[in-house]
């Protein structure tokens, strides 16, 4: 008398196995996703800085062209009010809506008024999503640098 043995499927051990490799692998998988230095947290840490370059370059630009004039200009009470209001539109340009997360904190300022406006040394800051990424800064000349 022969036994006859079922040769086809899988025996408990081959899929208790197979579960722990793949249960291996997932954890790696979300590890690469989520861990640290992840791909998300590397992409997100890209999306900041383009962000960010991408508002500094804007705004250079800008300042670069309002400077071109306020130069050839008188540097008097009107020159130095439309120079200010051309670098704050230069900030609302680089602002969320236009670049998504950046926002500012202060604008560039005159003091006096109607026929004196003078430049006064202002500091603006660029956020992004709430954290302090540039400060860019103008002196009573005029000059604008950034940190």
């Amino acid at each position: 008398i022969q036994m006859k043995t079922n040769k086809k499927g899988i025996t408990l051990i081959a899929l208790v196995i197979t579960i722990i490799i793949l249960l291996i692998l997932a954890a790696v998988a979300i590890q690469l996703a989520l861990g640290e230095n992840g791909l998300i947290g590397r992409a997100q840490s890209g999306q900041e800085k383009q962000s960010v370059a991408e508002a500094k370059e804007k705004f250079q630009t800008a300042q670069a062209a309002a400077w071109a004039d306020y130069i050839v200009s008188d540097k008097q009470s009107v020159a130095n009010n439309k120079y200010v209001q051309a670098l704050n539109t230069a900030l609302t340009s680089v602002t969320d809506p236009n670049i998504k997360g950046v926002t500012n904190a202060g604008t560039f300022q005159t003091t006096g008024g109607v026929g004196t406006y003078a430049l006064t040394a202002s500091t603006v800051k660029l956020h992004f999503n709430g954290q302090e990424k540039l400060t860019i800064k103008m002196d009573v000349n005029g000059n604008v640098t950034f940190e």
